[in-house]
């Protein structure tokens, strides 16, 4: 069995009727408590979850950056999160297409962060 937690939706979708979000996963091998995921559900069609993952990385809580686009989809946009890399101690910065969950930017290494921080982004600061 797998858990997720720390859920984000487009804050663009908030009190609006949704069908996607994206969370922290826990036993995403089925088998350990450190195995850790960044998932995307579609809960209108019930397709089958995107996985972002790397094995001994530790996702922090992701942070939806919605695109500004007019007209864009309710999953176009990053996702920005940190992840701690379990072998090296450190810390990158991760972007992902939150639409395919395919890394598009990454920076690092940093110090060690840890992997359960909250984040939030506020556009224009």
């Amino acid at each position: 069995d797998t858990y997720t937690d720390f859920p984000r939706i487009n804050p663009k979708y908030r009190s609006r009727k949704h069908c996607f979000y994206w969370a922290i996963e826990w036993f995403s091998d089925s088998r350990s408590y450190a195995s850790m995921a960044v998932v995307k559900y579609d809960v209108c069609t019930g397709d089958r979850k995107r996985v972002w993952t790397r094995k001994d990385w530790y996702p922090s809580e992701v942070t939806m950056v919605p695109s500004d686009r007019e007209g864009a989809a309710e999953d176009e946009g990053v996702l920005l999160f940190v992840a701690l890399d379990g072998p090296s101690d450190a810390t990158s910065l991760v972007g992902l297409d939150a639409s395919t969950m395919e890394t598009v930017s990454e920076v690092g290494p940093f110090p060690r962060i840890a992997f359960t921080t909250h984040g939030e982004f506020y556009p224009g600061m």
